[in-house]
């Protein structure tokens, strides 16, 4: 440490057997920078070693010849107990080659006995300065270390060849076992470097990583590298996607809604007239059964309004307790009727009462698209399956747009052995208007108005599908937690 009159005190500690040499070395630095160091004399290289456990101290000097040990085996002894205490070694002038081993070693210097006068303080002052320049070095390189290791971000160092000389531990997790080939392949196709671009890994553990990938060339070794960061974009771009949808719905529903108003209005109106020449005993028979054909189809026409109104806005749906197993024995025979032509239904239902909060019809509503969808693709003479039951959720778990809650749920699940479907239509099903059936066989509205009736109850859907395996729809609605018994 230093004072402000310029001169540097610091605390010595001296290891050296000879008493006279000891009280040399207080001589030599009188009328030095270092006069009013603090040394503290300890005769061997134990003593030294404890005066070490007691106090701290700026510099050791350390004779190499002690009654203990001599040489190299010295200073061995000494690093080994204090590798981080800074140490200059005193040496006879025989012993030059030895002092450059210890120096190697880890010594800051050496300085023979016999040749202190005049260079005793400046060694010192050396010694000192360097030791705490390398100790703010390691610091730094820790701090830097610490950063780089906790960054969420992935950092890499990858040479020109793909081998990779760093990676941070978020880079690890991110890369999995061949992300590095894959890396150094999108590198070498780059145009623009500066350009940033997103790539998908497949860690060893967990979900595919959609990450945000920056390269920069830098020297490594004197030679040229790349400097790759990597940022995980996966929750940003989900955010992203369902603002997208969002927007795009509000624009859907402003739309839809005034079709269906405009819609409506003309419904009305030929709804008037045919039920005028329904009832009017000036028309034959033939005209009144046209005019009851036009009122089906006014029926159904309300219906694909109401479908509309409920793609425009949420509606309000009105709770009530529902025993799932009863619910479905309600709705078994109507699909069972529908399909029974072409296909096989099979239900399970709960061992239990399977009973939730919703609005019977509407979940009335779920099974039947989800079964026609089924139906759909499922070759003929197929089975369809509807399970019903109760389930406890420990952890949350993959739903479409996002992972449910834990907690106790009922649950639906309809199962068919058709055709499957490939992820990227997977991913589309619930967007509406989308479809792929034929032109004039299907509207897109279905699923969606499913998804919308089990987002309206709180509830949650799981899709598995597989192509040429089949399709597994599960609903999820919460229920409350049964009693003890």
């Amino acid at each position: 440490m230093s004072d402000q009159t310029g001169e540097d005190r610091y605390r010595l500690l001296l290891i050296e057997d000879n008493p006279a040499h000891a009280r040399l070395v207080g001589e030599m630095l009188r009328g030095t920078p270092c006069e009013g160091s603090s040394i503290t004399h300890a005769a061997s290289l134990s003593k030294g070693l404890e005066e070490l456990k007691l106090a701290d101290f700026d510099l050791v000097l350390l004779d190499l010849g002690l009654p203990e040990s001599r040489g190299m085996e010295t200073f061995t002894r000494f690093y080994t107990a204090a590798p981080t205490q800074p140490v200059v070694v005193l040496t006879s002038l025989d012993d030059g080659q030895i002092a450059l081993e210890a120096v190697k070693a880890g010594a800051e210097d050496f300085l023979p006995k016999d040749n202190m006068a005049g260079s005793l303080c400046r060694t010192i002052r050396h010694a000192i300065e360097r030791s705490r320049l390398s100790n703010r070095l390691m610091e730094r390189e820790q701090q830097l270390r610490t950063i780089f290791n906790r960054s969420l971000d992935g950092m890499v160092v990858i040479g020109s060849l793909g081998k990779v000389h760093f990676a941070n531990p978020a880079a690890t997790r991110m890369l999995g076992a061949d992300g590095a080939g894959r890396l150094m392949f999108q590198i070498r196709q780059a145009t623009n470097l500066e350009a940033p671009i997103n790539l998908t890994f497949d860690p060893d553990e967990g979900p595919k990583i959609l990450a945000e990938v920056r390269i920069t060339g830098i020297p490594w070794d004197n030679k040229p590298h790349y400097l790759v960061s990597m940022r995980d974009i996966t929750l940003r771009q989900r955010i992203e996607d369902n603002l997208r949808q969002s927007q795009k719905m509000e624009m859907i529903g402003t739309l839809t809604s005034g079709i269906a108003h405009d819609f409506n209005n003309i419904l009305t109106a030929v709804s008037g007239l045919a039920q005028f020449m329904a009832n009017s005993s000036k028309v034959d028979e033939e005209f009144k059964q046209d005019a009851l054909s036009i009122l089906g189809a006014v029926d159904r026409g309300n219906y694909m309004i109401r479908d509309l109104l409920r793609l425009s806005r949420p509606q309000d749906i009105q709770k009530v307790e529902v025993d799932l197993n009863a619910l479905m024995r309600k709705t078994e025979g109507l699909i069972a009727a529908t399909i029974r032509k072409t296909h096989q239904l099979h239900v399970v239902y709960a061992q239990q009462p399977c009973v939730v909060q919703a609005a019977p019809e509407s979940l009335e509503q779920v099974v039947i698209n989800l079964v026609m969808n089924a139906r759909d693709a499922t070759p003929q003479q197929g089975q369809l399956t509807i399970e019903i039951d109760s389930i406890l959720k420990t952890e949350p778990f993959p739903a479409v747009k996002g992972d449910a809650p834990p907690g106790y749920y009922a649950r639906i699940r309809i199962c068919d052995k058709g055709t499957g479907m490939p992820p990227e239509v997977r991913d589309r099903i619930f967007e509406p208007f989308f479809t792929t059936k034929e032109p004039g066989k299907g509207t897109g509205l279905g699923m969606f108005i499913v998804y919308g009736i089990v987002e309206q109850h709180g509830g949650w859907i799981v899709c598995d599908s597989t192509p040429g395996e089949g399709t597994t729809f599960e609903i999820y609605l919460k229920r409350e937690e049964p009693e003890a018994p």
